[in-house]
């Protein structure tokens, strides 16, 4: 069996001004087939886990059910006891505000202008 390749991104918009993020996100929501999104969101971890994730000045909700470690044991080993830290997620947008989440990347470089990324088609 092959393993799978890695998806390929290409540059989406910027974080802020959130409200054209989310119009994006909105739109890529609904194309068929689906293809992965790449976004960095803030996440506040909580007693029981994660208690809040932003995507720029927006509440998002993030499924990782489609994950076979947790979203909060993830954010724990890459940003420790920090209260919040900002990661790259890798899923498909929902909704209006829900990302379906498959895969999470390293923490965010502060000194990296926040940007969304969309994954590459592939030729068949």
């Amino acid at each position: 069996m092959q393993p799978t390749p890695k998806p390929e991104f290409s540059p989406g918009p910027p974080v802020t001004p959130t409200r054209p993020l989310m119009d994006w996100l909105k739109v890529q929501g609904e194309q068929k087939p689906p293809r992965l999104v790449r976004i960095p969101v803030t996440l506040e971890q909580g007693t029981l886990g994660i208690s809040h994730a932003l995507l720029g000045d927006t509440s998002i909700a993030v499924s990782d059910l489609g994950l076979g470690i947790g979203l909060a044991d993830r954010v724990r080993h890459a940003c420790g006891k920090a209260s919040s830290c900002t990661l790259w997620l890798i899923g498909y947008w929902r909704s209006s505000t829900a990302l379906d989440l498959r895969d999470t990347g390293g923490v965010v470089d502060p000194a990296e202008t926040p940007r969304a990324w969309l994954e590459k088609t592939r030729s068949p």
